[in-house]
């Protein structure tokens, strides 16, 4: 072997040396090999790497302590950062540390000590069925089918704009069926008679015959026009997580169990599905009129 093959292989293994730093993990390997996010996670924590990158990018990734992590929050939260907004920065520190671990790049992970803070919950009210009647007649052709499915179904922002044909089945009462939901778990959805009429309208319009692998609604941001549509409706501002609230609240006001809600909806637990099926004044009223019985 030549000296300047030895001498290039001697650089290599000085660079192989060399401790990891907090960026290069992240941006080479974190993301590239080892990151299991959605692209909505991924999105959505652009900038929080970025963030996190100016603060320890050119420390070694093993140097980093679970002190100087509770510090960074503490001085991020005394800057105006919601308790909300450092648990995000934080699980996300969880999940490169945890990767690094596991794959060699360090001996342990310094975010693990680190507690998530208490969230308020906040929860959206669910739509009246008038107000619901409402944002419908004010929408226009384009964004109505996307608004009614979503408001009769209660399926995620996610589950909805992924949703292709080959998951809809017209056949009886008509089903959609999530083979990708946000918990990973299947589960079948079944159709209102306005969510089945709608679906076959459009279905009807594709140029196509084969839809199968198709998406039910070729577009992901609906928010400009959804807002002009609720400003018109005179019901303020609304968003497409409301319509997942507003679904099961209505499952609830019919007097559905909550235990077929919580499937439906596809959550693991029934404290989430109390978040979401809020029980109205006129429930609790009726309930308590019942005694006078």
């Amino acid at each position: 072997m030549s000296r300047q093959a030895w001498e290039k292989l001697e650089d290599q293994d000085e660079e192989r040396k060399k401790p990891t730093t907090f960026q290069a993990f992240v941006y080479q390997d974190f993301l590239t090999k080892y990151c299991d996010w959605s692209a909505t996670t991924r999105k959505g924590n652009e900038s929080r790497l970025k963030m996190l990158c100016v603060e320890w990018g050119r420390r070694p990734l093993s140097s980093i302590t679970s002190r100087e992590i509770k510090t960074y929050l503490k001085r991020r939260e005394a800057d105006g950062l919601s308790d909300a907004s450092q648990n995000r920065y934080l699980a996300a520190l969880k999940a490169i540390f945890k990767a690094a671990v596991a794959y060699g790049h360090c001996t342990n992970n310094p975010a693990s000590d680190v507690k998530m803070l208490r969230e308020a919950q906040q929860v959206p009210e669910a739509l009246t069925d008038s107000q619901v009647e409402a944002l419908l007649r004010e929408c226009n052709d384009q964004i109505r089918p996307v608004v009614t499915v979503a408001m009769d179904t209660g399926l995620r922002r996610s589950e909805l704009f992924n949703l292709t044909w080959g998951d809809v089945d017209f056949e009886e009462e008509g089903k959609l069926t999530v083979g990708k939901s946000k918990t990973g778990e299947f589960r079948v959805v079944w159709l209102t008679d306005r969510a089945k009429s709608v679906l076959t309208d459009l279905k009807s319009r594709q140029l196509s015959k084969k839809v199968v692998d198709v998406r039910v609604f070729p577009f992901t941001d609906i928010r400009g026009s959804l807002d002009a549509a609720a400003e018109r409706a005179g019901i303020g501002h609304v968003h497409m997580h409301q319509f997942r609230h507003t679904y099961a609240t209505r499952l609830r006001d019919k007097g559905v169990p909550l235990d077929r809600i919580k499937e439906l909806l596809g959550h693991k637990t029934m404290a989430m599905v109390l978040r979401y099926a809020k029980a109205r004044p006129e429930q609790t009223r009726e309930a308590v009129a019942a005694l006078n019985g």
